[in-house]
């Protein structure tokens, strides 16, 4: 059964680190969890895009129920 996990704040330092230690080799190994990255700021995700493949990026206002429902 695969999973999603999603990272809110994925371009914070916090939310960065927390998708570094998913993608790190003892965790992402089962291959059971698909992961997400909730930002709010186009600016700064573009680092996270070249940084990995492994993770989708998803835009997210808490204003537009419709962007939260995309993120599912």
């Amino acid at each position: 059964m695969v999973e999603t996990i999603l990272v809110t704040g994925a371009t914070g330092n916090a939310g960065n680190e927390v998708i570094k230690q998913l993608l790190a080799p003892a965790f992402s190994s089962s291959g059971h969890n698909r992961i997400k990255a909730a930002f709010h700021s186009q600016n700064k995700v573009d680092k996270l895009k070249r940084d990995s493949k492994k993770v989708e990026i998803v835009n997210i206002d808490y204003d537009k129920a419709q962007t939260i429902a995309d993120a599912k």
